[in-house]
């Protein structure tokens, strides 16, 4: 039983850092995107 509930709670982690790892991956090629904009525009 306890080995059952060791392995949900390590499958539960993966779970949460894949969530936040992409939340966080999304939102960071955001900020690229909108500092790549702010660049082209001052080159230009």
């Amino acid at each position: 039983m306890d080995i059952m509930n060791l392995g949900f709670l390590i499958l539960g982690i993966k779970m949460i850092i894949t969530v936040i790892l992409s939340i966080t991956g999304f939102y960071t090629m955001l900020l690229l995107i909108k500092a790549l904009k702010i660049y082209i525009k001052s080159k230009s």
